[in-house]
C-alpha cells in the first residue's frame, strides 16, 4: 500500500510495510527530502535480484505517516 509521508517537512510516497526496520531508498530520493546520510559502505541484496551498493546510512530521521510520527 501506498502512503503519502513527510521527510523533513517535504512530501514524499512510499510504500507501508509494518513487518520491517530498515527502510530504503534511492539516493535521488533522499536528495529531494534533503534527507542527510553518513557515506557507508556496504550492500543490498534484493528478492530474487543481484547485490545493489548502498550510497549511505541515515539514522533517526523523523517519517510523518498522516498524522503518526515514527
Amino acid at each position: 500500500m501506498y502512503v503519502e509521508t513527510i521527510i523533513n517537512g517535504k512530501p514524499l510516497q512510499a510504500i507501508l510495510n509494518t513487518g520491517v526496520d530498515t527502510v530504503y531508498m534511492p539516493k535521488e530520493h533522499a536528495d529531494e527530502v534533503a534527507l542527510s546520510y553518513t557515506k557507508e559502505k556496504g550492500f543490498v541484496k534484493r528478492v530474487n535480484g543481484k547485490s545493489l551498493p548502498i550510497e549511505g546510512v541515515a539514522r533517526g530521521a523523523l517519517i510523518q505517516i498522516n498524522q503518526c510520527q515514527v
